[in-house]
């Protein structure tokens, strides 16, 4: 099988829990004997490296970067349509002839990439890692940092957009333009059904979505035990508000304990120099180390030594990569009782809190710290649940929905009159106006 992936970024010049999740499939399916290919953009600080496209390999992988700036992943920049990239993936599509166009985000790159796809009768699939096919920021949490409860006020956000003719666009285009691309994806893959549920409720047809956890590196399953006389606690992600690493830091302020405790920031983000110095001019009881970006193949040496993962998210996360590596690793875990986070830790795999609250961190912090038996006993069914989904269970039930999907190969035809209604003036269920399709360079085949 020809599989080609697409992602908006990839490693090793970036690495999230959803690009992470793209790359594991890719050497899987690699290992399997399939022809596998990578389309992906790449931040390039030089402006005459816009657009500028190179190939590459790492860890086997052909890789096929455009290169991106980073306003084109902003929300207030127009990062969901690059005609240059549009032509870059046609190209890639007649030179590689995939049989499967498995999509990650693509925000940043162009959502015209479905759409090419499709009229190429190629069948897609995407998986779907956060809201970004219902929210511009991605998070649903509002610029105020409120989590955001009401799908019908993104204009509340972001009311217009820029492009590079410096013209603003309604915001409007843009959620209509990813419903008409979602018309193009043959299936979706949610990793949690917390997200599968609220895609659904944004109009995604259930038909269309199947629930599919995301997998774990066997690297990571270990039932080592955890040295040290020190307790070892560690956050592991984007130093970023909505992840809520400020929660923590308030939590082992106020904690009350003479354990020594040692704790591991591991992660970048534009809220690092403010959380290095709060830890500065306050009091906190532990030992805290900032260790910026880890190479993705030292992750299972931290884990081993962690005592307690704390992942203080104040946005709905989906399924959390750290999260998974940690059970894995047999680390006793606290979250945040919020989205996808209750489905893995439920069953006494782990402790969750109201997320934003830093008192009930710290009480239930202090539990595990002061009864060990308590913290064995979530660490040892954590491990237990998480050992058998592997990335390879899940690489290969990826692999029988392709095959299902390429059995019902057919030739797509629009038919002009069943989608467009004059008195509604609009176009299939999800009730795009259809003046809106002026924007895209389709072809209506009667």
């Amino acid at each position: 099988m020809r599989i080609l992936i697409c992602s908006n970024a990839y490693p090793p010049n970036f690495i999230g829990g959803a690009e992470l999740v793209a790359h594991e499939q890719a050497k899987i399916f690699l290992a399997l004997g399939h022809k596998v290919r990578v389309f992906t953009g790449e931040i390039l600080p030089n402006q005459n490296d816009r657009y500028k496209m190179r190939h590459f390999k790492h860890e086997g992988i052909d890789i096929f970067s455009i290169g991106l700036h980073a306003k084109d992943f902003s929300p207030e920049y127009i990062n969901f349509f690059h005609d240059p990239v549009d032509l870059f993936f046609n190209h890639i599509l007649d030179d590689f002839s995939p049989d499967i166009v498995h999509f990650h985000n693509i925000m940043g790159l162009s959502l015209k990439l479905p759409i090419i796809a499709k009229e190429k009768n190629i069948k897609t699939i995407c998986t779907l890692h956060d809201f970004w096919g219902f929210c511009l920021r991605n998070t649903a949490i509002y610029i105020d940092n409120n989590i955001c409860v009401n799908r019908n006020k993104c204009l509340t956000c972001l009311k217009h957009e820029y492009g590079d003719n410096k013209k603003y666009r309604h915001n409007k285009f843009r959620n209509d333009f990813i419903k008409f691309s979602f018309l193009h994806i043959d299936h979706f893959i949610s990793p949690s059904s917390f997200l599968k549920k609220e895609y659904i409720k944004n109009g995604l047809p259930e038909n269309k979505i199947s629930h599919l956890q995301n997998g774990v590196n066997p690297l990571f399953i270990s039932n080592t035990l955890k040295g040290s006389k020190k307790t070892i606690i560690s956050f592991v992600g984007y130093l970023g508000y909505h992840k809520g690493a400020i929660i923590l830091l308030k939590a082992l302020q106020n904690i009350k304990t003479n354990k020594p405790i040692i704790v591991f920031i591991i992660g970048e983000g534009p809220q690092k120099e403010e959380l290095e110095k709060y830890c500065q001019i306050n009091n906190i009881n532990a030992q805290i180390n900032f260790l910026g970006r880890v190479p993705s193949h030292q992750m299972p040496y931290f884990y081993r030594k962690t005592h307690i993962l704390v992942l203080p998210s104040l946005w709905a996360e989906n399924q959390p990569v750290s999260i998974m590596e940690a059970m894995a690793s047999s680390c006793a875990v606290i979250a945040s009782n919020i989205g996808g986070i209750p489905e893995l830790l439920k069953e006494n795999r782990g402790v969750t809190f109201t997320p934003g609250s830093y008192q009930e961190l710290t009480s239930k912090l202090e539990k595990l710290l002061h009864d060990p038996s308590h913290r064995a006993e979530i660490s040892k069914n954590a491990h237990e649940a998480v050992q058998k989904i592997t990335y390879e269970r899940q690489s290969q039930t990826l692999l029988c929905i392709y095959d299902d999907l390429l059995s019902k190969r057919r030739k797509i035809s629009y038919h002009v009159n069943r989608l467009f209604f004059p008195k509604q003036k609009r176009v299939n269920e999800f009730n795009i106006p259809f003046t809106w399709l002026k924007y895209v360079d389709l072809k209506f085949k009667k």
